[in-house]
């Protein structure tokens, strides 16, 4: 899995997607955290909310996602060569804190 310790300030860049792969992105919350844990995660792709597994948007589609305590994760495919996509994980807490970190996928052919 591609995982990312966000640091909360900083957008990182994830390694480059191929517009034939399908490869998992995740968050690992627990810098942040402390003893709260994740209660419900949302992904958004360059802010269109995903509301189900399969939906496309701008070419990148999102497949299945999944959360723990304190990491998330998002299987991708598709995208269109060249684009650069924000992908955002937006988190609840069981304390009732909400938080988004984004990352940026470039989809290059490898």
């Amino acid at each position: 899995m591609t995982l990312f310790i966000h640091d909360g300030e900083t957008i990182p860049a994830a390694p480059d997607k191929d517009p034939d792969s399908v490869m998992d992105y995740g968050v690992d919350h627990s810098g942040w955290l402390d003893t709260d844990t994740i209660s419900a995660s949302e992904w958004l792709i360059d802010n269109t909310l995903i509301t189900a597994p399969g939906q496309t948007v701008n070419g990148l589609t999102a497949g299945t996602s999944t959360f723990d305590a304190t990491t998330t994760t998002i299987w991708l495919s598709d995208g269109t060569e060249l684009s650069t996509y924000d992908l955002t994980n937006r988190v609840t807490t069981a304390a009732g804190r909400t938080d988004d970190r984004t990352m940026t996928v470039r989809v290059r052919q490898k």
